[in-house]
């Protein structure tokens, strides 16, 4: 009677699993399914009332899926999936909730579009950390060394620096306008979220992109001098 024991089990603690898996993506799409019907209230409205409730609709959808989560699966309140979630609702959703000064600058509808974006983002990145990665993607990581070369990440950090500052270069017409574009990133005179403007043409997309690009040089610095401090 012992020796059954385990098999029986092992298929209730994994139907228990799926069981909790089932009700943790049931309870996301529930609150994507009500933030969805909320949007279309709002598209069809396209008053300036109907934009704090989509975006309240968003900061609900967050809050009670993080708890949802904790509850079910308990996954930690502090994830790095919440820490991308959050910064979506502080950076860019807060301004909408709150109707700071500035968003009447744009027509109820261009804030609602803008809004439904940021909701596609959310989607996309609960989405990122549902599907489990891709073999490829395994293999990648399982093949990466556990000691690295210098010499060889050096190399990597100059390349992407060179890569990252090609588009600055082409797009300055003067050495002081290059300057002040490197510099751009330290200036603090930028406004950030809604209170930045327009985002630009296709020049300024591949500036962005750039700018993506030599955000990796700080963490690869950081990389080295831990592995330096280590050894």
């Amino acid at each position: 009677m012992d020796l059954s024991l385990p098999s029986i089990r092992r298929p209730l603690t994994v139907r228990g699993a799926r069981l909790h898996r089932g009700a943790e993506i049931s309870g996301w799409l529930f609150l994507f399914v009500l933030a969805g019907a909320t949007y279309l209230f709002s598209a069809f409205s396209k008053s300036w009332s109907s934009i704090p409730i989509f975006t309240g609709s968003l900061f609900l959808v967050v809050g009670l899926g993080t708890f949802w989560d904790r509850i079910i699966v308990g996954r930690p309140l502090l994830n790095s999936r919440t820490v991308v979630l959050c910064g979506v609702l502080f950076w860019l959703l807060l301004d909408p909730l709150l109707m700071r000064k500035g968003l009447d600058d744009f027509a109820p509808e261009v804030i609602i579009t803008a809004l439904l974006y940021a909701a596609g983002f959310m989607v996309a990145v609960w989405l990122g950390y549902l599907i489990k990665p891709l073999a490829s993607v395994k293999r990648f990581f399982l093949n990466t060394p556990a000691q690295t070369n210098d010499d060889l990440l050096f190399v990597v950090t100059v390349a992407i620096y060179v890569i990252s500052i090609t588009p600055m270069i082409v797009a300055a017409n003067s050495v002081g306008e290059l300057w002040r574009l490197l510099l751009a990133g330290y200036s603090a005179d930028v406004d950030v979220a809604w209170r930045r403007g327009m985002l630009g043409n296709q020049q300024d997309f591949f500036k962005s992109m750039a700018r993506l690009l030599q955000l990796s040089i700080p963490f690869l610095g950081t990389y080295l001098i831990s592995l330096r401090l280590v050894i």
